[in-house]
């Protein structure tokens, strides 16, 4: 019988208690533009930015605004504004990074 209860409060203590990660909202992330290869900033294009509510960066990346990016806890949308064409290179992109590399991924209970 004693068994039995154990495991009955072991698996509702696991229940009240969900995984966490400390996701986006509220970091700082930094996000450039990079090209013509990856950790080549094109034309100045690194911004810090707080995830919260709207649109973190309108117009992106400066000297070609086509783009807007909202970030979320847990996406990142990005929004063309026209239609674009990309160069060839080694890397044509964008880099985001949490910038105090506070994020962690989420943990199943044991």
């Amino acid at each position: 019988m004693k068994r039995i209860v154990f495991l009955l409060v072991a698996v509702a203590l696991m229940a009240a208690t969900p995984a966490q990660a400390s996701l986006l909202w509220g970091q700082t992330v930094r996000l450039t533009y990079e090209y013509p290869g990856s950790g080549q900033v094109w034309n100045g294009n690194i911004h810090d930015l707080v995830v919260g509510p709207g649109f973190e960066i309108s117009n992106f990346p400066v000297g070609d605004p086509r783009t807007n990016i909202d970030f979320s806890d847990t996406n990142i949308f990005v929004t063309y504004n026209s239609s674009s064409a990309w160069n060839p290179s080694s890397f044509n992109g964008f880099h985001v990074f949490d910038l105090n590399g506070r994020s962690r991924p989420s943990r199943a209970p044991r």
